[in-house]
């Protein structure tokens, strides 16, 4: 079985074992292009005797040229004892799969893959603070967050007014804005257009 699918499978698992007793918190947002709404993120956190599931899904649908586009990226995170023991960022544009990354927690390392064949391991890694909790709480006082897309770690800078620029290993960059500690919007500049994130109410 691909070492992928044993990851999905795994976590889907795991979040359906969660007691009565887990707390789970949800967030939605709207997905703007130049004012129109293209698309959504759904963010979910639970919360369960020392284990937390992390589930961040976008869907975008868009046209270039009379063609309609689907893309769905998804993030997908086990933490347990407050350490990443799994994660699964996959990137699908009309249901093919652009790109993934994955890691595992085993022997006091993590054993990562990158689509399409690169393997490596990530020693001593001491990962606090990763992508998807940026949805769920704000990152004061964090210099760097670690990306489940591109299993590195990317700079952060505070800006002032509870805005923070994360810079990406592709050389993007997003800003992230809060308020009363919670994520209100992401602005994500891009090359050829700019898209903004705005949650829901």
């Amino acid at each position: 079985m691909p070492y992928r699918l044993i990851i999905v499978i795994s976590l889907i698992l795991f979040r359906v074992n969660f007691t009565q007793d887990a707390t789970a918190q949800q967030h939605s947002y709207t997905i703007n292009l130049r004012g129109d709404k293209i698309g959504e993120i759904s963010a979910t956190k639970v919360e369960d005797a020392g284990m937390t599931s992390y589930l961040v899904i976008s869907d975008v649908t868009f046209k270039v040229l009379w063609k309609s586009y689907n893309r769905k990226t998804e993030h997908d995170l086990l933490i347990e004892n407050n350490r990443i023991k799994k994660s699964y960022s996959g990137i699908y544009m009309n249901k093919t799969k652009e790109d993934s990354a994955s890691m595992e927690y085993f022997d006091n390392s993590y054993k990562c893959f990158k689509f399409p064949d690169k393997h490596f391991n990530l020693e001593n890694a001491d990962i606090s603070y990763f992508s998807a909790k940026m949805y769920f709480e704000e990152p004061i006082n964090i210099k760097s967050v670690f990306s489940e897309r591109f299993l590195e770690y990317c700079p952060l800078e505070a800006l002032g007014d509870h805005k923070y620029k994360l810079s990406l290993p592709n050389g993007k960059e997003n800003i992230y804005t809060y308020a009363d500690g919670k994520l209100v919007e992401v602005y994500v500049d891009r090359t050829w257009f700019s898209l903004k994130f705005e949650k829901q109410h």
